[in-house]
């Protein structure tokens, strides 16, 4: 997908079969400019340092390099109007199941997807800015989704409790099994499994419990419809 070069002027970095020239000069000139504005040797210490620069600067970029081609695996780009977006916050440094992804141009509300062929939902853009949002996931506390679970479709609304974890009841005659695909969008987009299903004899209830199809802390890009 993309190799890195490094040569006389700096580190070549081919994408895709295109060129991109990152200039991190391999060599230290052995001289500077001191404040008084005279030209000296530099020491052993600052050529040190300097070096040490430029290594932290192309580590950067072979970082930037490996997200890429990570992204570009992942990415499914025969679906129109489907953005990515860098995940900046994961869940375990933002408040309980949110996390901040690097979004322009979203619209507050709209799904966000964990791949680019928009299989699995994992939340809603809850609060839009020019730079980021804030993603709510659809098991933070509070937050709720409408859905429907298994072959038969059948209409839930599915709540968040928080720690990836959600839950929703259904009449206790409603056969749901654990395995159950819990889906929105009409059926394309999966919310995550049925992991338990729990149910007293003296409820007219069964409560069905289901987490993330993903864990929301590794994370490294989302997707989004603008």
């Amino acid at each position: 997908m993309g190799t890195l070069t490094r040569g006389l002027l700096g580190t070549v970095v081919v994408v895709a079969g295109a060129c991109i020239v990152v200039v991190i000069t391999p060599y230290v000139a052995p001289w500077i400019i001191d404040r008084a504005g005279n030209l000296r040797g530099m020491t052993d210490d600052e050529v040190a340092k300097r070096l040490q620069q430029y290594d932290v600067a192309l580590a950067d970029y072979e970082q930037l390099l490996a997200d890429y081609e990570e992204l570009a695996s992942v990415v499914d780009v025969s679906v129109p109007g489907i953005h990515s977006a860098r995940v900046v916050s994961h869940p375990l440094q933002s408040p309980r199941d949110t996390m901040i992804a690097t979004i322009e141009n979203a619209r507050e509300g709209a799904i966000v997807y964990a791949d680019g062929a928009r299989r699995l939902a994992i939340g809603r853009v809850e609060r839009a800015g020019t730079t980021s949002v804030r993603v709510q996931l659809f098991s933070a506390a509070g937050a709720e989704v409408a859905a429907t679970v298994g072959e038969e479709a059948i209409p839930v609304i599915v709540g968040g409790v928080g720690g990836g974890e959600m839950r929703f009841t259904a009449p206790r005659d409603v056969l749901i099994s654990v395995g159950d695909s819990v889906r929105v969008n009409g059926g394309a987009s999966s919310i995550g499994v049925v992991a338990d299903v729990s149910v007293n004899e003296s409820d007219s209830e069964q409560t069905v419990r289901l987490h993330l199809p993903i864990n929301g802390t590794t994370i490294r890009f989302v997707y989004y419809e603008a």
